[in-house]
């Protein structure tokens, strides 16, 4: 990982902190990954340089444009990497707005039956930008799991509540109400 690389995350908090500490450990200088995202003070404590809120002008966080909050971060050069683990089309493109000459961009995770992704051609093109599509990324995994195992990714924001077994259905019902803000739920037998 190269310590000039700026990483750009969009997705959920569970996500996003597994992957600043994936990139904290990989990299042997400090990268910037901006997050977007809800929780944007949890990425703060996780590690993130940077963080972004385009939705709320109440957030401390916010900004109106955020490829311009991009490029002021990264002295003009946009991102160098996006990972949009989300089937949410507008934050793909938003990526691909925002990042930079010779970018690379991982489209992650299954999109619904009718979604279009739209590509600017001509820019894409001229700036040289890869995308690649992965649905389960089945070559991470035990890069992940050994690297929990070892303790080199901190989880401890991940849990934020545990159930038990017979509560299972209520917490996913939560979870998809988005009650009481979780991030993942630990189901205990």
């Amino acid at each position: 990982m190269n310590f000039k690389t700026t990483y750009l995350l969009f997705a959920m908090l569970g996500v996003l902190l597994l992957a600043v500490g994936l990139m904290r450990w990989l990299g042997p200088s400090p990268v910037d990954p901006a997050y977007i995202m809800d929780d944007l003070q949890k990425a703060k404590e996780a590690g993130a340089d940077y963080v972004f809120n385009t939705k709320d002008p109440q957030s401390p966080y916010y900004v109106k444009d955020l490829k311009q909050a991009i490029a002021d971060v990264t002295h003009g050069a946009l991102a160098d990497r996006a990972i949009v683990p989300t089937s949410a089309n507008e934050a793909f493109e938003q990526a691909i707005d925002i990042t930079g000459n010779a970018a690379i961009l991982v489209h992650f995770g299954l999109p619904n039956t009718d979604d279009v992704i739209h590509v600017p051609a001509l820019a894409t093109h001229t700036m040289d930008k890869e995308i690649r599509f992965s649905w389960l990324a089945p070559l991470a995994w035990p890069t992940a799991i050994r690297m929990i195992a070892e303790g080199l990714v901190d989880l401890e924001g991940f849990v934020s509540s545990t159930v038990p077994l017979e509560e299972t259905g209520k917490a996913i019902r939560h979870l998809r109400e988005r009650a009481n803000d979780p991030v993942k739920v630990q189901v205990a037998p």
